[in-house]
């Protein structure tokens, strides 16, 4: 999936790398944002199913915060936007 140039700038600033954004995209969930965007997520349930899938390299670094992240995404020209660390519900921010 291509990245746009602030989402490869907002992934390098917020220390978030390619391989956690592919691993959101392959088994996050998708949520329906304002704009026709998509939010890809992954619950924090999910994580023990990944751990296998995921490259240890990856895991190690990433497994505390990895069910905070969130990745928006444009359907039509399938680009990432940007990426970002979720605090909030997703439902309460983006809906």
């Amino acid at each position: 999936m291509k990245l746009t140039r602030h989402a490869k700038r907002q992934a390098q600033r917020r220390g978030i790398e390619t391989g956690a954004i592919d691993l959101m995209l392959s088994h996050g969930e998708d949520i329906q944002a304002k704009g026709g965007c998509r939010i890809y997520r992954l619950p924090y349930k999910e994580l023990r199913y990944l751990e296998e899938e995921c490259p240890p390299m990856l895991w190690r670094r990433f497994r505390d915060r990895l069910h905070r992240m969130a990745t928006v995404v444009h359907p039509e020209t399938q680009t990432v936007v940007t990426v970002m660390h979720r605090y909030n519900p997703v439902w309460k921010r983006f809906r």
